[in-house]
């Protein structure tokens, strides 16, 4: 099990859909951004599973963005080597280290459109770091960056739809 990061569509509240939803008025937005059905009913639920898996826009299961953020030891890593690194530099990576670094399994939280803008002035105060600087073995500096640059993407991609980033 790992740490993923996406993004969903806005395909819902923009009306870009390719295929009508089954019960368009008991259909709505969770705050992490998944489009669900509002019922109880099974029947109306396995109806919007399969209007989900159609897919019913251009993104398939409604995600317009993603990445991987490393398994669990990897995550767990990483929130060590960032925890460390604020240390000598004196600056706060609170959403880094709290929202998305903090468990390398968490699933089912999101970052708010607030904290997206937040961790995009997080990294880049990393991007302009030489991690080796820090104490950063050689070996773990590529796959850091990869990660900074991950999440940079799912960062303007996020602003750029309205959309939270989910965990």
């Amino acid at each position: 099990m790992g740490l993923d990061a996406v993004i969903f569509c806005n395909c819902v509240e923009t009306k870009k859909l390719k295929v009508p939803h089954p019960f368009p008025r008991l259909l709505y937005t969770l705050n992490d951004g998944r489009p669900v059905i509002r019922s109880n009913d099974a029947a109306k639920i396995a109806a919007h599973d399969a209007w989900m898996a159609l897919p019913p826009c251009k993104h398939e299961d409604m995600m317009v963005d993603g990445c991987s953020l490393g398994n669990a030891s990897g995550a767990g890593f990483i929130y060590e080597v960032l925890s460390s690194a604020q240390k000598p530099l004196r600056t706060k990576l609170p959403i880094l280290l709290n929202k998305v670094f903090y468990s390398g399994t968490h699933c089912g939280d999101f970052l708010t459109l607030a904290q997206v803008r937040g961790l995009d002035v997080e990294l880049k105060q990393l991007r302009k770091l030489k991690l080796t600087d820090l104490g950063i073995a050689t070996r773990d500096v590529k796959w850091i960056t990869e990660i900074i640059v991950s999440l940079t993407r799912l960062v303007k991609v996020a602003q750029k739809v309205g959309k939270p980033i989910a965990f």
